[in-house]
């Protein structure tokens, strides 16, 4: 092999190592710098996660006892990255969220949940506890794993790490 085709044969290599890195970098990004348009007024904040999930393909998980679901609000957003939705929706709402898989699991923002819960008053204990593990195939933890109640619209729970 001469040395013009061997400093070919690494630039060809380089080239495919920077490829593959471009593509594990952005290739996540793009799946969230989706664009999605949500149009509601004057509706219950579920009819805006219904949306975000038709738009995007996310499922949208929260708890009820926690996320009031009822709560009326209009909201709109057209061709708007999914980030800056979800940022808007729950800076607006008093909520938080966090993004697992394909899954966007919502949850009361601590500033908001500290300043509407009064010191005194505790908060109201669960009808019933879980626990346990989810497990892969090779019995490893599963982390982030989503632990939905059969039958039940939004009420389950999300693993830890």
């Amino acid at each position: 092999m001469t040395h013009t085709q061997k400093s070919g044969a690494g630039l060809l290599k380089g080239f495919v190592w920077l490829l593959f890195a471009a593509a594990v970098v952005l290739i996540p990004g793009e799946v969230l710098a989706q664009k999605i348009s949500i149009n509601v007024a004057s509706k219950p904040l579920s009819e805006v996660f219904r949306q975000i999930k038709q738009a995007s393909g996310y499922q949208v998980f929260y708890a009820n006892q926690n996320v009031d679901d009822r709560r009326v609000v209009t909201f709109r957003a057209t061709n708007a990255d999914l980030r800056d939705v979800l940022d808007r929706l729950c800076e607006a709402a008093g909520l938080s969220y966090r993004i697992v898989d394909h899954t966007i699991v919502v949850s009361v923002a601590r500033n908001a949940a500290q300043a509407s819960a009064p010191a005194a008053t505790p908060s109201p204990a669960p009808r019933f506890t879980v626990s346990g593990y989810v497990l892969d195939d090779n019995k490893r933890p599963v982390p982030y794993a989503s632990v939905v109640q059969k039958g039940a619209t939004h009420n389950g729970v999300s693993t830890d790490e």
